[in-house]
């Protein structure tokens, strides 16, 4: 476990020297994991659909800690070809990435890579001006009061 949670700290550590690079937001070091399934997430859906499901998500499962992370990830190393680090949300208190298990079509894989990214607005594609990396979250303002209400108090009750 010692090996993979090496690799997570490592992953983290470069997606926010990413971030810092790339946006203008402040990142906490109190960092949150989000996990879900690839099978969870219907690429297909238009961005609005997407943000949606994963805000339904976040709300609906736990933030994970980096040692909570971890042992997930252990128990389903075999399993796994691809662990996605997303840098999902910044704020000066809090920064959350939502990791995306992909899985494996062999049961006994032993080749898991991880990956971290950021999602740039496609205004933003070509350029090297900083941005917002919480631009997404505009597509679903309605519901945002009650999914940050939600989330300050897992991380709330996390920090106790």
């Amino acid at each position: 476990m010692e090996n993979i949670l090496d690799k997570v700290q490592y992953i983290t550590s470069d997606l926010l020297k990413m971030g810092k690079q790339l946006c203008i937001n402040q990142f906490s070091q109190n960092i949150f994991y989000q996990k879900v399934m690839a099978d969870e997430l219907n690429f297909c859906l238009n961005p609005y659909e997407l943000e949606k499901l994963k805000i339904k998500i976040l709300t609906t499962q736990p933030l994970l800690s980096i040692n909570e992370l971890t042992k997930e990830i252990e128990l389903s190393k075999n399993r796994l070809d691809w662990v996605d680090f997303q840098l999902y949300y910044a704020h000066k208190n809090f920064t959350i990435i939502m990791v995306i298990f992909v899985p494996s079509e062999n049961l006994n894989n032993s080749n898991m890579q991880f990956h971290c990214c950021i999602e740039t607005p496609s205004e933003h594609f070509n350029s090297k001006q900083k941005f917002d990396v919480n631009w997404k979250h505009k597509f679903c303002l309605a519901k945002w009061k009650f999914f940050w209400w939600h989330i300050y108090l897992q991380i709330f009750n996390k920090m106790k």
